[in-house]
């Protein structure tokens, strides 16, 4: 095949090392590399050492690889020690690929010397060359070569379970001095995240082992949704999302770009449509330009019969009519040519502007309506016409669950082109349709299924933490552990001891035999795989979320099991930041390679470690020692005093409602919860919070941290009473109250 070589040249210096926490060692199996082919001169000569294949993290001086490779081999040599990198291109190819290459050149060199706001630079550029002559390590080079296939990848191309192919594909080696890394175009950019995440310069930079890296995806389909329709989304948000999902190797960003509530992309046919806050074309076309740079295809979804309201507005000649009466239906007018047309010049649009392998027509939820001319099988009719038309574009149309897979002599069979994303695995109604129902019906499917891959503003059970993700694999729908599985019956499992939200899941083997409900998250477990040419990928899907939100519920950092409402976000409505997008781009790469703990460990959320020593119990509010006692902080007759009341705002934890007290020194005579004593150390969300205090007035309310005031009725600050309080803990002042 045609070759073209990128030369990156990495100065070897000293920079100390951080090995990553936890060091296990790895464990391993005897390997013995192939003889390269005769393709490769540089390679030629035929490899007898033994190497040692890397199952499971951390490894001494071998940095947290995401997501993990298809097979790392370490291999005899030298360590390395990164100082500074330069980027030279060489070599005469066709006007195609020299473009390609100095793009990939520019970002070779940004990424492989650029340090994050955590990381510093060690030295200066001159110093670090003066450190590497006067030690006389030389340089690292780190050789690119651009394949036109991978039949010619090197023969070392291999792992356990054979040759590795596909434009995705690469092989990274690092040995005596040279990187080389072996690709088509998707298989470099891949592999350049790989060599970011080994090479990439930061303070204490662990020297590297000699090894071999073999890699390509599971599934092609390895994508990320946001809700465009519901939430304004700006250009420079969707140019750092794009980042973050090459870094993941997640190859879809599907804009759900249309719905009742608008309509977010540019459009020169329909000027009116837009939504004030949509791209504009300058901003399409450069996040389009950035996309096919890392390798991404942006799938913008115009959600079509259903969630239409807004097309219907802009557009009023698309809406159908009732029948009966004349008045304007709910519906588009899906019987008409016209409409059709009108439609069809829209997605014409669409896809100009995002040119790619995938078309996402929508297509769920629709309500049937006889007057309207919304049956089911014209509903049918619609979707084969879209596709013949998505088709004549050289596309594969995907739509979310809801027609019939198997409908008989009720409607049209629905072409098996299409490829389907179901959502729900639970419901049966209006026809069976989970996901085994497309699948035996011979459809290629994607797996999107609300548990526990939606992302749901306002509903903390539609975010799963992180230990659900890494649990999970894409054969995984909801309920069931794989696509041939058909039995309804569901198991309400333990609390979700990351997120505090009931998750319910099994878990089979193949022979559908229910795993024990402890190891449903065991660091131990490895998702059962079901291999399968139809079964392409999946997505993660933000629905309704603001943009502000977006990255750390995506891309956010863990912090540790418990539920906690994180300071960034509005309110109770989101859970705490993970990296929910890098876990289930792992499992999209790599499958079911490793075991949920290797997967939390390497993304920082290995709630299994063990705890950290108790914090010291916080200092006692001003004035003197407040003790806790069962009951509220009333007199004997259940009346009060003057007060602070937390109680109809969002939980806060505890944390909160003492620094208030001591905020207010001597005039909060005592403070009570909703709860128990929380455990010294700890610091639990609480549902209410009240401050008493026979001094305080409304200049002490404070609304924006949600405490308002409430006068006397004429009561007294007493320690706990229960028949008032019931389930309350009151810290009061002793004496107080001869209650």
């Amino acid at each position: 095949g045609m070759l073209v070589t990128l030369w990156t040249m990495a100065f070897l210096g000293g920079v100390a090392a951080v090995v990553p926490k936890g060091d296990r060692g790895f464990q391993s199996t005897n390997h013995r590399s192939l003889s390269s082919g005769a393709t490769w001169a540089a390679s030629k000569e035929a490899e007898g050492s033994e190497g040692k294949r890397v199952h499971q993290w951390p490894v001494p001086h071998l940095p947290t690889l995401l997501p993990r490779p298809r097979s790392v081999v370490l291999l005899g040599g030298a360590f390395i020690e990164v100082a500074e990198v330069s980027v030279v291109c060489t070599g005469g190819v066709d006007t195609a690929d020299v473009g390609w290459l100095a793009q990939f050149e520019r970002t070779a060199r940004a990424r492989l010397t650029s340090t994050s706001a955590s990381d510093s630079v060690v030295g200066s550029a001159a110093a670090n060359s003066a450190k590497t002559r006067a030690t006389g390590r030389g340089f690292v080079k780190v050789r690119v070569t651009l394949l036109e296939n991978t039949d010619s990848l090197p023969a070392t191309a291999v792992d356990e379970h054979g040759p590795i192919a596909g434009p995705e594909a690469y092989v990274l080696e690092l040995r005596e001095g040279v990187l080389n890394l072996w690709g088509r175009r998707a298989g470099l950019t891949h592999g350049l995240h790989t060599a970011q995440q080994l090479l990439r310069l930061r303070a204490n930079q662990a020297p590297l082992p000699a090894l071999r890296i073999v890699d390509s995806p599971v599934y092609t389909y390895r994508g990320v949704m946001v809700d465009t329709a519901r939430q304004p989304h700006s250009f420079l948000f969707h140019m750092a999302m794009l980042d973050q999902l090459a870094a993941n190797k997640l190859n879809i960003y599907q804009l759900h770009a249309s719905d009742d509530d608008g309509y977010s992309l540019p459009s020169a046919a329909f000027p009116t449509l837009p939504l004030p806050t949509a791209l504009n074309h300058t901003e399409v076309a450069a996040l389009q330009a950035k996309a096919a740079t890392l390798g991404i295809e942006i799938v913008a979804e115009v959600d079509l019969p259903g969630h239409s309201a807004a097309l219907r507005s802009k557009i009023p000649s698309v809406a159908a009519r009732n029948a009966k009466t004349g008045a304007p239906c709910n519906q588009i007018n899906i019987t008409s040519p016209e409409v059709i047309a009108t439609l069809q010049t829209l997605l014409g649009e669409v896809m100009t502007m995002f040119p790619g392998r995938w078309h996402h027509l929508g297509a769920d939820e629709v309500s049937y309506d006889v007057d309207c001319g919304m049956t089911k099988i014209t509903y049918h009719n619609f979707i084969n016409t879209m596709n013949t038309f998505v088709q004549s574009r050289n596309r594969t149309m995907i739509v979310w669950e809801g027609f019939d897979p198997n409908p008989g002599e009720t409607a049209a069979n629905i072409s098996t082109d299409v490829v389907v994303s179901p959502f729900d695995a639970v419901h049966l109604t209006p026809w069976p349709h989970r996901p085994h129902h497309y699948y035996d019906a011979g459809y290629n499917i994607l797996n999107t299924d609300w548990n526990p891959l939606y992302l749901v503003r306002g509903s903390v059970g539609f975010f799963a933490g992180p230990d659900a993700l890494a649990a999970w694999n894409p054969t995984k729908y909801g309920n069931y552990p794989y696509l041939g599985a058909s039995a309804n019956n569901w198991q309400s499992l333990p609390t979700d001891n990351w997120n505090s939200h009931t998750y319910r899941s099994r878990f089979t083997d193949e022979n559908a035999s229910c795993w024990p409900d402890a190891s449903r998250f065991s660091p131990t477990y490895i998702p059962q795989p079901f291999p399968s040419n139809r079964l392409l990928g999946g997505a993660v899907c933000s629905w309704g979320n603001p943009e502000g939100v977006e990255m750390p519920i995506f891309f956010g950092n863990c912090s540790g099991p418990g539920s906690m409402h994180a300071s960034a976000f509005a309110g109770p409505e989101w859970p705490r930041p993970a990296p929910r997008g890098a876990i289930v781009g792992e499992r999209l790469w790599a499958g079911a390679l490793a075991t949920s703990e290797d997967v939390l460990e390497r993304v920082g959320c290995a709630y299994w470690d063990p705890p950290p020593p108790p914090a010291p119990s916080p200092p006692p509010a001003p004035g003197s020692a407040f003790y806790p006692q069962k009951g509220a902080c009333r007199d004997a007759t259940g009346h009060f005093s003057n007060r602070l009341d937390h109680g109809s705002n969002a939980p806060l934890n505890y944390s909160a409602c003492l620094r208030m007290c001591q905020k207010l020194g001597d005039r909060c005579d005592a403070y009570d919860i909703d709860g128990q004593p929380p455990t010294p150390g700890t610091d639990p969300v609480i549902p209410w919070c009240g401050i008493w205090g026979a001094q305080l007035t409304a200049a002490d309310a404070d609304p924006s941290a949600g405490f308002l005031f409430y006068p006397s009725d004429g009561g007294r600050v007493c320690q706990g009473l229960p028949t008032a309080g019931q389930g309350n803990t009151c810290y009061a002042k002793k004496p107080l109250c001869s209650t």
